[in-house]
């Protein structure tokens, strides 16, 4: 839709956001229900269509793969120690970890 406006997604972004905000503000007055349209439109939306929560899990067993994948590239080509991939990963599983739970807490169904 953005494509084929033209109209470069930053430039979008910066139009759309606040309208969205102040419709969320105004449907909030009216119902008396919290609405965040914007995280419903960039989150929630994509979520849901693209199925991410049936995904995730096998999103997670193959970045972990990938990376086990790339540490062995890296000790192999670049002569980097083996605890130094190993901190790597340890980060890299926390990120992923944290992604994860943000997918499994969303208020998608």
């Amino acid at each position: 839709m953005i494509e084929n406006s033209g109209v470069q997604i930053p430039d979008f972004l910066k139009e759309s956001k606040p309208a969205i905000e102040r419709i969320s503000k105004s449907l909030t007055r009216y119902t008396g229900m919290r609405e965040n349209l914007w995280t419903t439109f960039t989150r929630t939306n994509p979520m849901k269509f693209f199925n991410i929560r049936s995904i995730a899990k096998n999103y997670e067993t193959g970045l972990q793969e990938a990376k086990k994948n790339y540490a062995d590239d890296l000790q192999e080509d670049h002569d980097i120690e083996e605890d130094e991939i190993g901190e790597l990963l340890v980060k890299d599983k926390a990120s992923i970890k944290a992604k994860l739970e943000i997918i499994e807490n969303s208020d998608i169904y």
